[in-house]
């Protein structure tokens, strides 16, 4: 488990290792009392989302499928 604030700031790669952008922001889905991330948004490419199923791993950076 990784806490949200630690997502921002983290560089985004997809799995060919092309640079996708860097997290600005998360963007939250509150349903039935649950908190689930909905996606990711990047400060490049004009602030799109990655939705969070995408993510496929996030340590030092966040791979995205």
């Amino acid at each position: 488990m990784m806490r949200g604030s630690k997502y921002y700031g983290l560089k985004v790669y997809d799995l060919e290792a092309r640079y996708v952008g860097q997290v600005s922001d998360l963007l939250l889905e509150m349903e039935r009392g649950r908190v689930r991330i909905k996606a990711l948004e990047l400060k490049e490419f004009r602030n799109r989302g990655i939705p969070y199923e995408r993510v496929y791993a996030a340590g030092d950076i966040v791979l995205v499928k």
